[in-house]
């Protein structure tokens, strides 16, 4: 074994100058070595006598393990051979500490030879007496605060089908979690500065969270790259076990091209990366059996406002919630934003709520994309409250639903009153008093076969919203007729206080062949009101309502909802002009108009009330005019000086009277 050494500390020449190169994140090596010198010592697990075939007396493999461990120093490589070590924690130990306990270097590698390269939790004696532990891998108590480490190339396998530890225990008096991490700075680290993670496989892992890094202010950046977790679990399906497999509080956070599998999805883990960061990139991962995808979090634990983030071109499949954003209030920082200048796009999103198998809660689940909003308490409350951000971009991305009447009735898996939408944006009674939400597109996203609404915003004050060149195919038609309060059967609803004008434009809403009876419960395709006393206008323009022809239009409570009397608007949209309920639903501001393509009717709204305006060679015969409404002759000659018609009398059979030109 030692006859090996020499070749192992050949390769890893080559391979600690190319890590370091990794670490400063740079495309060549560091051009000042003396700042960040490459490691130069190498500590071998192959060497120490420690069993590699899975066997041997953990607990004591852990020690022999710890004995090289406590060797490394800066610029060091810890290296692990391919082989299975089976590790357990000295008994009596703290339940934070991990297993083993990294000292606190300045540019350090532990590498493995692969994915053979397996540091494994050992069955415990017992099924009532498994091991508690913080974490596989942690860093230990030191002066020094750990930099430009780089965990890469190996296996951890937490063997969570036979260990079981429960999600909390009792100590110093109270009810502690257990982490069970895979590799953690909990314990002792409350800072440090560079980390990587590379090419891990995390096997087995039920851990409260899998990679936890929880830096103060000051940390610096962790990066995830092309990392594996296999046959992930959630430990016991509670509430209360509220895990997420990645996640960090830093000043720059990159999760790039990992994968997570879930095990089933009866032990579908609760989240795969939550992010406590500014620079912040989200990229390219794969999720599957999760209850929940992506936590995206505004407003760090310890830092206030966070900036710059890119959530993009991720592929998820979950059972509760795609991709979540989250804007709070965290301890004493008083910040207005949450978070400021996020992008979302690109993301593919399938939703199975019906596989869904936690208890039933209003206001949890079943969007697609959205933010988690919590109601406002008072002093120490958990969750604090929801706050305000700026600049938020939500484009391109694609969420697909079952369709209902394959999987009938998830809808009730949850209770409704919650405010339900794909992409979801509900604030009603839940955020700060101040909270204001700045410059928000949400552009060319497609939602499929979503049984309440596509699009759902309520509540809160809102400057330069813009909605535009989304398409909804097959929304807001349950059959489950679990539809309370009906608003949920709209397909796109907007109710909010405006402080500038908002822009709805270019939204495409289909309605395809389906079962008849699961196509009678539309209560509408496009609502939005204006709730605040400023008089401002939504711009409504160019949207499209295509339904196939063998749809009841009769069976659609309304296609269009303008509310509020301080609502400003203007349509433009091909649907049926008897449809459109402008005289009762849609009452508008002042200046309001209304222009229906298929009878190229135009309707103002006056102080008085609306007037419409259309165009023909005669005066229109069916009802649905009021007096004061004109209709133009198209056909105006010398032999026919017939300018218009206006309506003296409205009602089934209006009555017109001519104007002509002499």
């Amino acid at each position: 074994m030692n006859q090996s050494l020499p070749s192992r500390r050949a390769a890893l020449t080559g391979l600690a100058a190319l890590s370091a190169t990794a670490l400063t994140g740079a495309g060549v090596a560091a051009a000042a070595p003396a700042a960040d010198p490459v490691p130069t010592r190498v500590v071998d697990l192959g060497a120490i006598g420690v069993d590699r075939d899975g066997g041997g007396d953990p607990v004591e493999n852990a020690r022999l393990i710890q004995l090289a461990l406590d060797k490394l120093t800066d610029n060091s490589v810890l290296l692990i051979p391919a082989g299975t070590y089976s590790i357990a924690p000295k008994p009596g130990v703290w339940h934070a500490a991990p297993i083993l306990a990294i000292p606190p270097c300045r540019n350090l590698i532990v590498r493995g030879e692969g994915p053979a390269s397996v540091l494994k939790v050992a069955d415990p004696p017992a099924e009532d007496k498994p091991y508690i532990y913080g974490a596989v891998l942690g860093f230990a108590k030191g002066p020094v605060v750990p930099d430009l480490v780089c965990f890469t190339n190996f296996t951890i396998d937490h063997n969570c089908g036979k260990n079981k530890p429960p999600v909390e225990i009792e100590s110093n008096g109270k009810m502690v979690p257990v982490l069970v991490s895979s590799i953690s700075s909990y314990a002792y680290t409350p800072t440090f500065g560079r980390i990587t993670v590379r090419h891990l496989t995390v096997h087995r892992a039920d851990a409260r969270v899998s990679l936890y890094f929880p830096g103060q202010a000051d940390s610096g950046s962790v990066a995830v790259h092309d990392c594996l977790w296999t046959e992930a679990s959630h430990r016991t399906g509670v509430a209360e076990d509220d895990h997420s497999f990645i996640n960090a509080t830093c000043t720059s956070l990159t999760v790039l091209h990992n994968r997570f599998h879930g095990v089933s999805w009866e032990k579908a883990p609760r989240t795969a990366i939550e992010t406590h960061a500014s620079n912040t990139v989200v990229q390219g991962n794969l999720i599957e059996k999760f209850q929940i995808g992506i936590n995206i979090t505004g407003n760090a634990r310890h830092g206030g406002t966070t900036y710059r983030h890119l959530c993009q071109d991720n592929l998820i499949e979950t059972s509760r919630d795609g991709i979540l954003i989250w804007s709070h209030r965290y301890g004493t920082h008083q910040t207005a934003n949450g978070f400021e200048d996020m992008t979302i796009s690109g993301n593919h999103v399938t939703l199975r709520p019906e596989k869904y198998v936690g208890a039933v809660a209003s206001g949890k689940g079943m969007r697609g994309i959205g933010v988690f909003a919590v109601k406002k308490g008072g002093e120490g409350e958990k969750p604090p409250p929801s706050i305000g951000f700026r600049n938020l971009v939500v484009a391109g991305n694609t969420i697909r639903y079952p369709t209902e009447y394959v999987v009938l009735d998830y809808v009730y898996l949850t209770e409704l009153e919650r405010r339900a939408g794909a992409l979801s944006f509900a604030f009603l009674g839940t955020t700060a008093a101040d909270a204001v939400y700045d410059n928000v597109r949400i552009t060319g996203n497609t939602v499929y076969d979503c049984a309440f609404s596509g699009l759902y915003i309520e509540g809160g004050r809102w400057r330069g919203l813009q909605v535009d060149n989304n398409t909804f195919v097959d929304c807001a038609h349950s059959g489950s007729g679990r539809r309370q309060p009906a608003y949920n059967n709209k397909v796109l609803r907007i109710s909010v206080q405006l402080l500038g004008d908002c822009v709805v434009s270019g939204n495409t809403f289909h309605t395809n062949p389906a079962p008849q009876h699961f196509r009678n419960r539309i209560n509408g395709y496009l609502q939005v009101e204006h709730t605040g006393p400023e008089r401002h206008r939504f711009l409504v323009s160019g949207n499209v309502i295509a339904i196939d022809p063998a749809f009841i239009p009769s069976e659609v409570t309304e296609y269009l909802h303008i509310a509020g009397a301080n609502t400003q608007w203007s349509f433009d949209g091909s649907v049926p002009r008897a449809s459109v309920p402008i005289t009762n639903n849609a009452p508008g501001g002042t200046g309001s108009r209304i222009r229906v393509d298929q009878s190229e009717i135009t309707a103002t709204r006056t102080a008085s009330g609306w007037q419409q305006q259309g165009s023909g060679t005669s005066a229109p015969t069916g009802g649905g005019f009021l007096p004061g409404d004109v209709w133009v002759n198209t056909a105006i000659s010398a032999e026919n000086p017939v300018h218009s018609w206006v309506c003296v009398t409205g009602g089934n059979v209006p009555v017109w009277r001519e104007l002509r030109l002499s």
